[in-house]
């Protein structure tokens, strides 16, 4: 899944996720040049691309891979208005996927970003025009299960019930996000996994299968 279009922040150390591992392109200028020819390029031999990770988790100081991974200090609204500017462009239509992020905020209720109505909804589809699929990242990461109550059982109602149209692992969705899903963020220790025969993550292949099917 690329181009990684998170920012490096301006001021304050770089994620150790992202910028300390070269994940980053740099500044917004930077990414929106480098992403043009990424997108570009691949469009131009059939390849699809997925812009990564929404709403920007250039600033983040933890691993959401590892645990609950609070950005109220850090984050900065022009890492989310980059995928405005990104989408607005010429080729902005050649873009098929936006993938979410399992961040956190105080502005967002301290759930995932990945689970916010706001952002997902109201801000990538309907502010910003995103007609495409919205990928999350993947629900095995700790920053999700260390919050989440029956997170398998919720899921696979949302994947029986296509009218939803909510994420599911491999986490797609049109025009949704979980609502009121467990308790705990930022409370709960990682816990271990919740999917040990992954039921989800088998529905969620064949639920992209469909769509590729639709075209």
């Amino acid at each position: 899944f690329g181009p990684c279009v998170d920012l490096n922040p301006a001021q304050g150390p770089v994620s150790p996720i992202i910028g300390q591992l070269d994940r980053s392109y740099g500044d917004a200028a930077t990414t929106l040049q480098a992403a043009e020819l990424f997108v570009q390029a691949h469009h131009a031999q059939g390849v699809a691309t997925c812009l990564k990770h929404f709403p920007g988790h250039g600033s983040a100081q933890g691993d959401t891979h590892e645990g609950f991974t609070d950005t109220t200090d850090t984050w900065d609204e022009a890492e989310m208005t980059l995928y405005r500017d990104l989408l607005a462009t010429p080729w902005g239509r050649h873009i098929p996927y936006v993938m979410t992020a399992h961040i956190s905020h105080a502005n967002w209720g301290r759930h995932p970003a990945t689970f916010d109505r706001g952002l997902m909804t109201d801000t990538l589809i309907n502010a910003y025009g995103f007609g495409g699929t919205v990928i999350c990242d993947d629900l095995h990461m700790r920053a999700v299960q260390a919050g989440l109550d029956d997170v398998e059982g919720v899921l696979l109602q949302q994947v029986r019930d296509r009218s939803a149209r909510q994420p599911v692992s491999p986490g797609i969705h049109r025009a949704g996000c979980l609502d009121g899903l467990g308790t705990g963020w930022g409370d709960v220790p990682g816990a271990g996994p919740v999917f040990p025969s992954d039921p989800v993550g088998q529905a969620g292949m064949a639920q992209v299968g469909e769509l590729r099917a639709d075209g």
